[in-house]
């Protein structure tokens, strides 16, 4: 179950990403809000939701424990524009 599993890890991953603007890390139990267009396969299941994508995209991840945070952390330098941002940023400072 999520809440169990990679709560703690999802909590670090926020975090450590709190600082990136047009970023938002949040849950949803979709076991107790149902909403018409989020129908998840498997739990847990994450979806990435971006301004031009309001259906979302599932989120694939390393689920091992002790990888989670960097295996999200590499999926949303590849597929968030805000992550992305972030870390030209910091690349720019250097």
């Amino acid at each position: 179950m999520f809440c169990k599993i990679l709560q703690p890890e999802f909590e670090k991953l926020a975090e450590e990403l709190k600082e990136v603007k047009g970023l938002t890390i949040g849950t949803f139990n979709a076991e107790k809000n149902k909403v018409g267009f989020v129908n998840p396969t498997t739990y847990p299941q994450l979806v990435h939701y971006s301004k031009t994508n309001k259906r979302g995209t599932v989120v694939k991840f390393n689920n091992k424990k002790g990888k989670q945070v960097e295996s999200l952390k590499a999926w949303l330098a590849e597929n968030s524009d805000a992550y992305k941002t972030h870390l030209n940023a910091i690349k720019a400072d250097l």
